[in-house]
């Protein structure tokens, strides 16, 4: 059953209500890309060996994409973040 709240229509499935509509997203500048794949692959360099997974790189690129939408944009500010984020990250796949 459908039902409308602020304007987008809720469905619930299950125990789970999923919204179906518009999803708001953040938009990021070409510069702010090139430099959130920079801070990605710097941060990569500092991953052991053996948990430098494609799993891992999209944790650590998930994490980098809300860092910045939440409106962290300098190299310096993302990767200072994104290397203190290492050890949370890394102990999910131990």
């Amino acid at each position: 059953m459908a039902r409308e709240k602020s304007g987008a229509a809720i469905e619930s499935v299950g125990e789970t209500q999923v919204a179906i509509g518009r999803a708001i997203m953040s938009t990021f500048s070409p510069a702010l890309i090139t430099i959130m794949r920079a801070v990605l692959e710097d941060a990569m360099t500092k991953v052991p060996a053996e948990q430098a997974t494609t799993v891992t790189k999209a944790y650590l690129a998930e994490f980098i994409l809300k860092a910045a939408a939440g409106g962290l944009t300098s190299y310096e500010s993302l990767i200072t973040a994104t290397v203190s984020q290492l050890p949370t990250i890394l102990s999910t796949f131990m």
